[in-house]
């Protein structure tokens, strides 16, 4: 199994779509038996890009984002947040099975990703995959900083 370009591209997506400022969110918490009903109002925006064949929708619960859908060039994955974690799924191969599982603490960037079998096992991912993905991240964490600090 090669590294997935899905789960790459969700990390991307991830760091651009602000999963990386609600925690600036997380510190106005408040308990959700003390929120009001308009606190917990849910919303969805959405946006795209037909040329790329990209897709991309953010569910809400008051101003916390705890749900973002990814479609690109058919292939699906779905990003779940709370509360400083970000666990996701992807469909690799465009056939509607969500065959790859990842869960991130988003104050570390430390995440872990399994491999979820059509028979409904899940495994780790390989160690060698994972140190792939993490030096992936890094380097993409690191033009992410460098971009925002060009930009100031």
């Amino acid at each position: 199994m090669k590294i997935s370009k899905t789960i790459f591209c969700l990390g991307v997506a991830i760091l651009f779509s602000g999963c990386v400022s609600h925690h600036s969110e997380s510190k106005n918490y408040s308990a959700p038996h003390t929120r009001s009903l308009d606190e917990m109002k849910i919303s969805v925006k959405e946006s795209s890009i037909p040329e790329k064949d990209f897709s991309m929708k953010k569910t809400y619960r008051g101003e916390q984002r705890i749900l973002a859908e990814m479609t690109n060039r058919g292939k699906k994955s779905r990003l779940y947040i709370l509360n400083g974690f970000t666990a996701g799924e992807s469909d690799e191969d465009g056939d509607g099975f969500f065959e790859t599982v990842m869960i991130m603490d988003d104050s570390t960037g430390e995440f872990e990703q399994y491999i979820k079998e059509k028979d409904g096992s899940v495994r780790p991912l390989e160690s060698e995959k994972l140190l792939e993905l993490y030096q992936k991240k890094y380097e993409a964490d690191m033009l992410l900083q460098k971009m925002l600090d060009d930009a100031r």
